[in-house]
């Protein structure tokens, strides 16, 4: 295997997940919004943030992996 094959290999395997539909937005402590690619889940917490709330942040569901 040569290194190009490695490297792609290796950075499949690690951005991954970002397809996966298993993240979660938390607004004020609970649970909004579940089953979000990674891009949904930053259109949603940066929609929230622009509404005024301070305390939004994307988490990953591990169980869901």
């Amino acid at each position: 295997m040569n290194l190009f094959n490695e490297i792609e290999r290796v950075t499949k395997e690690i951005y991954k997940w970002q397809d996966t539909k298993n993240f979660v937005v938390w607004v004020g402590g609970c649970e909004e919004h579940t089953h979000l690619t990674y891009a949904q889940a930053l259109a949603l917490r940066d929609e929230y943030l622009e509404d005024g709330y301070d305390d939004v942040y994307i988490d990953r569901n591990e169980e869901a992996v």
